[in-house]
């Protein structure tokens, strides 16, 4: 456990500076800031409502994008010849993030104190997941950390890269549908009421269009918050049907596997995750059975890992990996079969690697198809709709100018 101290040193040159600083024990700091060239006059641990407060994480504290810098970095350092635990303070110490700077500090002094990386960032499971310290523990026991943890950071980068343009390409179609939603509202309770007013003072007859958006302005109105508390409650139902519980989990990976157009992507893009993770943990000498389990941890899909738990219990009983995916709508036959040959002959790291490459590729280009082809209906569709509140604002000046 981290805590916080405040103390009073002397430099070399006999300069009396006060600080702070993050510590497991009183004597680790002190022993750590003498290191630094500091003689302690005074030390104590304090608390106080912020420290109190600050100290409060929900979920992952280091992100993806942190967590890659992080093992860059570490990589970085390492080949240049500086040792795992100077690396580790280096890091530390150029964090800004202070939450995170004391997540990093916690684990060098773990590691100053002679535990082992693995061990140190076991620490902070929610942080570092099964699949980084099982491969960093194996790196440890083969002499060769440095290169496992470029691998990993490697690994972490390719993974958020096509993680990012799948939901890039699932969220396109949200974004442009809100944005049509988000236009007409405004002209229907906004610009609509107040352009027609004008025009209703001179009994001027409202066009079939115009009404009926003044129709739903007026419903609008009448029933908005209504609407509004309904779909607040509709959003926290969904939520707590489809993201705390395991049977909504359930249908909602079974949903976006097999919803139409979308369904692939989301097929391909999880046989990659699994596939460039199981390829991973297994070139870095990772027990079988642990790696398909980290695995599981690692994906979205409930039903990917649901399956992956069900091939975890097969390998554990004796039996093929391929068994629980072989015949299952979530797995391809050509993923099946490659995983099946690869176990025959021998070579299932060069499969899954293999696999890891195919789907990764294969996912990008579905994302390109798709772009093709939904985006000009989309540019279509707002278009339209945009053409039609316009014409339904601008018909009654055409009406009042033919009256005149």
């Amino acid at each position: 456990m981290i805590n916080d101290y405040k103390y009073v040193a002397l430099t070399h040159e006999g300069k009396r500076i006060k600080g702070t600083f993050e510590a497991p024990s009183k004597n680790i700091l002190v022993d750590y800031l003498y290191d630094k060239g500091l003689n302690i006059l005074e030390i104590e641990e304090y608390s106080n409502l912020f420290t109190k407060l600050s100290k409060i994480t929900v979920g992952r504290t280091i992100k993806t994008d942190e967590l890659i810098f992080i093992l860059k970095q570490l990589s970085s350092m390492m080949k240049a010849g500086m040792r795992s635990v100077d690396s580790l303070e280096v890091i530390a110490s150029q964090t800004q993030q202070k939450i995170v700077k004391r997540i990093l500090f916690d684990i060098y002094f773990e590691v100053a104190s002679g535990k082992r990386l693995s061990e140190a960032f076991s620490k902070y499971p929610k942080d570092f997941p099964s699949l980084l310290i099982n491969m960093i523990r194996n790196g440890e026991k083969s002499g060769d950390l440095i290169t496992t943890v470029d691998n990993i950071a490697d690994y972490y980068e390719r993974n958020r890269e096509i993680r990012n343009d799948v939901i890039g390409a699932l969220s396109m179609p949200t974004a442009y549908i809100l944005m049509a939603i988000g236009v007409s509202i405004m002209v229907v309770t906004v610009v609509l009421p107040n352009y027609v007013g004008l025009f209703e003072t001179n009994d001027v007859e409202m066009p079939a269009i115009t009404q009926a958006l003044l129709d739903v302005s007026h419903f609008f109105f009448d029933y908005g918050s209504y609407l509004a508390v309904g779909a607040l409650l509709f959003s926290i139902l969904f939520y707590l049907i489809f993201y705390r519980t395991e049977k909504g989990k359930t249908l909602l990976g079974r949903i976006l596997i097999q919803m139409p157009i979308f369904g692939k992507i989301v097929v391909m893009f999880n046989l990659s995750i699994i596939a460039s993770t199981l390829s991973q943990m297994v070139v870095n000498h990772v027990n079988l059975l642990d790696a398909i389990k980290a695995t599981a941890t690692i994906t979205k899909n409930a039903i990917y890992k649901e399956r992956l738990l069900k091939v975890a219990d097969n390998v554990e009983n004796g039996y093929a990996i391929s068994r629980a995916m072989e015949n299952h709508y979530a797995f391809t036959p050509i993923f099946t079969k490659m995983i099946s040959l690869g176990e025959k002959s021998g070579s299932l790291d060069d499969m899954l690697h293999n696999l890891a490459k195919f789907y990764t590729t294969d996912v990008k280009f579905q994302i390109k198809k798709l772009r093709k082809r939904i985006e000009p209906a989309l540019m279509i569709f707002i278009y339209a709709l945009v053409g039609g509140l316009v014409l339904a604002v601008m018909m009654p000046s055409f009406s009042m100018m033919q009256s005149l």
